[in-house]
């Protein structure tokens, strides 16, 4: 008996578009979240399946933009520096794919995260869909 009202916004284009709505009693599948963020250290990875939190069930953290839902398509991963330094996360011409970083502190859990960083489309000319965050500081032991 109730009523769902369903919104959709295309910000970038003014033209028409189809969709689809299945209808499920089956639970969903919980994807990754930053309780199954991968542990790494310096150097290229690659990733090779996106399994995270869907926007079905995941959570927004801190800002985002109108058309952007966060996590819909994410993969959590997790780097502890053993000195203070400058860290630099980047994907920039090593895809084509359009992507989006955010860089968190904090304990994993929607209230105790904290957002340090985000960058969407800062490869500049060098496939101008990826991300960039250069030259963050970062603190031995802080995760």
């Amino acid at each position: 008996g109730e009523t769902y009202l369903i919104c959709w916004d295309d910000v970038w284009e003014g033209g028409n578009f189809d969709f689809t709505l299945d209808f499920s009693t089956d639970t969903p599948e919980d994807g990754d979240f930053c309780e199954y963020a991968k542990v790494i250290e310096p150097g290229t990875h690659t990733i090779d399946v996106i399994n995270g939190y869907g926007c079905v069930s995941g959570p927004r953290i801190g800002l985002f933009t109108a058309s952007t839902t966060p996590y819909a398509q994410s993969e959590w991963y997790s780097f502890t520096p053993a000195d203070d330094g400058l860290m630099t996360v980047q994907n920039c011409g090593l895809t084509d794919e359009d992507t989006r970083l955010w860089i968190y502190t904090g304990e994993c859990g929607i209230e105790s995260l904290e957002l340090i960083a985000n960058n969407d489309d800062a490869c500049g000319d060098v496939n101008g869909y990826q991300s960039q965050i250069d030259d963050l500081p970062v603190t031995d032991g802080t995760t």
